[in-house]
């Protein structure tokens, strides 16, 4: 179970290059032949694999070495994290190889067997997050009681709402895939594509992402003890918005209200805590830059909700809060799992340059519809987004073993 956040990680990795960031650049390059149907099939695959892909297997890499800690709890099986990594990329893999062919292939046999292809793909994905629901609910129930355990119960229900949250979207995923437009044509609903995307960003995406920060900032980069009335206060009306945007009404304004009380309640601008020796100050610590940059993009996500800019708000909070933060928090988590350091600072302050520049060349064209350079911002933001997963993977010591003294992402270590 040791290196099992490791396989979550590199998968997480591999999808995020070949099937969101390089994929979504392909879109656009063919954008002047018209969204026809494998178009349209593609981009909700890469959608797709984004989410439950990238930001999700990486999502569950890291919660299933932390939480069993956060509970003080035993190792979780390493049987069942591995039947749960195999059946999740199982599925996302068929949707990303099946749904264009179901969409635009030529025959109709290649068309047939590719959307129950498709359909098989979904039901596999319910299951691994079935299990992995399973795992959880395992380790939740070992260790000491809860009432003893008040770092666990201060952001259990972030993670409870977020898991969830990830459960009700790859079921809605499996139902969809059922549907006549899926079976015949290889295309999901908007209404089921819409339900799935609210549920995975602010269902799962941010609750989790929440409920690891109030833990993890304070330890990793020295900010204050978050206010937890506030945190609370944000995730109910954070669960709300979804609730009421998955009924069919509009929920924009409560998830800018929350989007406010979480940057708010993490204490993110405010000073830090007195510092100790050999600890960056926070112009120099380009982690911290970056995790405080994802909750920018976080706000801007949540304004571009309001202004009914539905493709950046999308972007906003996909390549924008939940990349950043995960190149932010990875930087100094991933190499302490596996007993290594970072390799460079400088790769890290490229991230933090390269990150923004992604976000702000996809989300800008989205936002601001008469901007020149339509088609080429996009195009650069994907192969500028699948460098910045490799680079980070690189530095992180998922691509190879990291060897010598390189800078340490650990707080309290030399240079950090």
């Amino acid at each position: 179970m040791a290196q099992r956040w490791r396989e979550y990680a590199q998968a997480a990795c591999t999808l995020a290059v070949l099937g969101g960031f390089l994929p979504g650049a392909l879109l656009f390059l063919l954008a002047p032949q018209g969204a026809g149907p494998a178009w349209v099939a593609t981009a909700q695959a890469h959608g797709h694999t984004q989410l439950f892909g990238w930001v999700g297997l990486m999502v569950l890499g890291v919660g299933f070495h932390f939480l069993p800690r956060l509970r003080s709890a035993r190792q979780l099986d390493p049987p069942m994290t591995g039947w749960a990594l195999w059946l999740l990329l199982a599925g996302i893999a068929s949707r990303l190889l099946a749904q264009p062919m179901a969409a635009g292939g030529q025959s109709p046999w290649l068309r047939n067997s590719a959307a129950w292809v498709l359909v098989t793909g979904a039901w596999l994905e319910l299951a691994g997050c079935t299990l992995v629901l399973a795992i959880l609910w395992r380790t939740l129930r070992d260790g000491p009681p809860l009432r003893q355990m008040k770092a666990m119960t201060r952001v259990m229900p972030f993670f409870l709402a977020g898991f969830l949250s990830l459960w009700g979207a790859a079921l809605v995923n499996a139902l969809a895939a059922l549907q006549s437009s899926v079976v015949r044509y290889g295309i999901y609903p908007a209404s089921s594509m819409g339900a799935i995307i609210t549920l995975m960003l602010q269902g799962f995406i941010v609750p989790i992402s929440v409920g690891m920060s109030a833990r993890n900032f304070p330890i990793l980069f020295r900010t204050r003890m978050p206010s937890m009335p506030l945190l609370w206060a944000g995730l109910a009306i954070q669960v709300a918005a979804v609730a009421s945007s998955l009924l069919g009404v509009e929920g924009q304004v409560l998830y800018l209200l929350a989007a406010g009380l979480f940057t708010a309640g993490l204490r993110l601008l405010e000073p830090r805590r007195p510092r100790p020796r050999g600890l960056l100050p926070v112009p120099r610590d380009p982690a911290q830059l970056l995790a405080l940059s994802a909750y920018l993009w976080l706000l801007v996500g949540a304004l571009m909700a309001v202004g009914g800019r539905q493709d950046a708000y999308r972007h906003a909070l996909g390549a924008g809060f939940a990349t950043l933060l995960i190149f932010g928090v990875g930087t100094h988590l991933l190499p302490g799992f596996g007993k290594q350091q970072v390799r460079s600072r400088a790769v890290t302050w490229a991230l933090l340059v390269a990150g923004n520049l992604t976000v702000l060349a996809r989300v800008a064209p989205s936002a601001f519809p008469w901007l020149p350079g339509h088609g080429h911002l996009e195009v650069a933001a994907g192969v500028l987004g699948a460098c910045c997963v490799v680079a980070f993977a690189w530095n992180t010591g998922l691509l190879g073993e990291v060897e010598g003294e390189g800078y340490r992402g650990r707080i309290g270590s030399p240079g950090a």
